[in-house]
């Protein structure tokens, strides 16, 4: 072996340069390379999160270490010595047990597409309304009478309330009672028929536009709406659940007479809570989301697949052109994609 000049020089270091080797990944027997490497000394290295890495994305509260996940793992070799470096990344999760899906969709008559999104947040807070719709929409919005509901949060919007949700609270107070015959002759019973007329009478409406619609509300169901107002308002000392469920029609009695200026607006929101049914499903079934990436990965998922739902499509084909159509290196042009597109409802229509 030819020897390297100068190798006796005393200002030339003699100590052997470290040098690095990467195990590539090839197909051999599972676990062989796993034992190898387990079998050398093990020297370890953390990488710890900084900044924002540390916050929670969706609350800003500062995420808890609950461990190290391994990362990846290098063989390096010093003269003589081989050992095996294992890169560790921490893993967090939020302080939050329970998180929630928010969910909003295009009214079913005189909307420009149909629509459904899904958003997560860590919480019901009325701050994360504005970031579903933004600040500043000027629309109409169906809701409940759930707190986070301001206007002060929508101050360009009208805010409608659900009459689905004002009758079920009269008629949850006669399923109570289901067989006594008092409760079926109660104040509570006579409230939610007088509702019930009410959705008796919008379906036999006919119309072409939405100010159409409005018109023949204010002539056909404003007076059983003001009736139903007056005969609550009149029951003297109520207790219990119908105190509850007075006090909760009257707090939304402004919101409700909205409809007899916006004939978009439905009577009740029962199409987003359709639309929601398949999330309530998969929650029994797998429980819940590992991390908050899944979590919303889940709500851009179910975005998709209901908007296709809505508009027609035949949603496994649908998804399969999305997932191949789209690269890393590529800008798509995503109008085209979008599930009213002709050429989309052409390929993927069921109709």
């Amino acid at each position: 072996m030819k020897e390297e000049e100068n190798s006796t020089d005393p200002n030339v270091s003699t100590e052997p340069a470290v040098e690095e080797y990467v195990v590539r990944r090839r197909k051999k027997k599972r676990g062989g390379r796993q034992a190898n490497l387990d079998a050398l000394p093990q020297v370890d290295k953390v990488y710890e999160l900084k900044g924002k890495k540390r916050f929670c994305d969706a609350c800003g509260e500062e995420l808890k270490i609950i461990g190290k996940h391994l990362a990846h793992r290098k063989i390096k070799c010093k003269p003589m010595e081989f050992y095996c470096e294992n890169f560790y990344v921490q893993v967090v999760k939020s302080e939050r047990s329970k998180c929630y899906f928010w969910a909003a969709s295009s009214a079913k008559e005189f909307n420009q597409h149909n629509i459904a999104y899904f958003f997560y947040a860590a919480s019901r807070g009325d701050e994360v309304i504005p970031r579903i719709i933004g600040p500043d929409y000027r629309g109409c919005l169906m809701c409940d009478g759930h707190s986070a509901y301001q206007q002060e949060r929508l101050p360009n919007g009208t805010l409608e309330a659900c009459l689905i949700h004002i009758a079920r609270k009269f008629k949850e107070i006669v399923k109570i009672g289901k067989g006594a015959k008092i409760l079926q002759h109660s104040k509570a019973a006579e409230a939610a028929t007088k509702l019930g007329e009410i959705f008796h009478t919008e379906h036999d409406l006919s119309y072409t536009t939405r100010e159409e619609k409005a018109a023949k509300r204010r002539l056909r169901l404003k007076p059983l709406l003001d009736e139903f107002y007056r005969f609550i308002g009149e029951i003297k000392h109520p207790i219990g659940k119908l105190r509850v469920a007075i006090n909760y029609a009257l707090n939304q009695k402004e919101r409700v007479y909205q409809i007899f200026e916006h004939g978009e607006l439905p009577l009740d929101n029962n199409h987003d809570e359709q639309l929601i049914r398949p999330t309530t499903i998969g929650r029994k079934n797998y429980l819940f989301a590992k991390t908050e990436a899944g979590a919303e990965a889940n709500a851009t998922w179910y975005t998709f697949i209901q908007t296709a739902k809505l508009n027609q499509l035949k949603v496994r084909e649908y998804l399969e052109h999305l997932l191949s159509s789209f690269t890393w290196t590529e800008s798509p042009v995503w109008e085209a994609y979008l599930p009213w597109d002709p050429e989309i409802q052409r390929k993927f229509g069921t109709q």
